[in-house]
């Protein structure tokens, strides 16, 4: 009887996991226009930080977003990359909790700085 009790825990918290889809952002080049966007399910939280990481490197943060700059409903930001960028690989957008910005909501694939 526990084991059910356990499975119908589990299946009730899945759809409280954030839906979140962040995409590639368009001609991503170091101070280049770009546009940035994500699709988000009905039980994302309604305000998020989106960070500009390299995937390979710890603690590395390019650049941010954080409301009223990113407007998490809209799905879409159009941003100018900062031209301190390093070309190279392995970099990812991140979307975080904004009261805690080690709880990483989602994450685009990596891509290239060119």
């Amino acid at each position: 009887m526990r084991f059910f009790s356990v499975i119908t825990t589990a299946l009730c918290a899945i759809p409280l996991v954030p839906a979140i889809v962040l995409q590639v952002p368009t001609n991503p080049t170091p101070g280049g226009e770009t546009d940035i966007f994500w699709t988000t399910g009905p039980n994302d939280p309604p305000s998020w930080t989106l960070f500009l990481v390299n995937a390979t490197i710890f603690l590395s943060l390019y650049q941010s977003w954080q409301p009223p700059q990113i407007d998490p409903a809209s799905g879409h930001l159009q941003t100018t990359f900062s031209t301190s960028i390093p070309i190279g690989t392995h970099y990812q957008l991140r979307a975080v909790q904004n009261d805690n910005v080690d709880f990483v909501l989602a994450f685009s694939p990596e891509f290239n700085f060119v």
